[in-house]
């Protein structure tokens, strides 16, 4: 018995959907149709039936890069979750401690349970969140099989109480706010070196072994957490590999110039590459929403 198949609709799937399909800015990882006649043509279909209901909680529109480097194993990860039924949205990265696919897998199921859990119940409640799943799977692990990350979490406060937003962090993965051309760095990094500085020790005594060795991770140690109440125009989440290479100057200078937040982040892992950086590499960049009140200015196309 003969089937009767319509091949075109594959044909035209084949030739149209490279030019046809965009990935969502507000979660940052569902790929669709893009249909400019649609209300908001630039997010998937749960985003937005979710920005019908809560239209100032999803504007931020966020995007990711990567770069593993020389590295034998990418242990980078970075997590943009929206949460369907409230609108609001957490972010994260996570930096697996070594080069080996244990801390990988570390970091990847340490930055969604984070940003999950950051979207409803805050920063901080993520990474403890994180940290009960760390615990459930590491606690019976043999004798070198564990595998550890550092994190740094993001959510966005809601406008009603003043936005801005909600970080947490442990080890020396960073948050930086960027408003009126200004970088701040948001975080404080868990590292020995920093803790030497912090006691006053002299800074000839501090080596790069000691920059190098974090006190806090998501599996041990502090978790710290900030609230920037103040709107913020950009935020920049970033793995070593980013801060480590990259002036605070050379930072400023890629978010002033690159107005989307796609090629923001990508320019950035390019120029820490470029700068030398041996490293994995992430940077996560996260724009407030464009109807909140804030001094940053966003120029109308990207300069290079």
């Amino acid at each position: 018995m003969d089937v009767n198949i319509d091949r075109d609709l594959y044909i035209r799937w084949e030739d149209s959907w490279q030019k046809n399909m965009t990935r969502c800015i507000a979660c940052g990882f569902e790929w669709f149709f893009y249909v400019p006649e649609r209300r908001w043509p630039h997010l998937c279909a749960d985003c937005a039936n979710a920005a019908g209901r809560h239209p100032d909680d999803l504007l931020h529109s966020a995007a990711i890069a990567y770069d593993q480097g020389p590295r034998r194993v990418h242990a980078d990860a970075a997590a943009v979750y929206r949460d369907p039924s409230t609108g609001r949205q957490g972010f994260c990265v996570t930096d697996g401690i070594g080069d080996d696919y244990e801390p990988a897998t570390a970091a990847y199921t340490a930055a969604w349970s984070a940003a999950a859990a950051a979207a409803t119940g805050g920063a901080a409640a993520g990474l403890h969140t994180a940290r009960a799943i760390w615990h459930r799977h590491y606690d019976h692990a043999p004798a070198g099989q564990e595998g550890n990350a550092v994190a740094v979490v993001a959510a966005p406060i809601d406008t009603a109480n003043g936005g801005g937003f909600d970080i947490a962090w442990c080890g020396d993965a960073r948050a930086y706010a960027y408003e009126a051309a200004t970088l701040t760095q948001i975080t404080t990094d868990h590292t020995e070196a920093q803790h030497m500085r912090d006691t006053g020790m002299p800074v000839q005594w501090i080596g790069p072994r000691a920059e190098n060795t974090v006190r806090a991770s998501v599996g041990r140690g502090e978790i710290a957490s900030v609230r920037v109440l103040d709107p913020v125009g950009r935020l920049l989440l970033c793995s070593d590999g980013v801060h480590r290479q990259l002036s605070p100057d050379a930072m400023t200078r890629i978010l002033r110039v690159h107005a989307s937040p796609r090629n923001a982040a990508t320019r950035l892992i390019r120029a820490a590459r470029q700068a030398g950086s041996t490293d994995n590499a992430t940077a996560l960049v996260v724009d407030l929403p464009a109807c909140a009140n804030s001094r940053y200015h966003r120029p109308n196309a990207d300069s290079h």
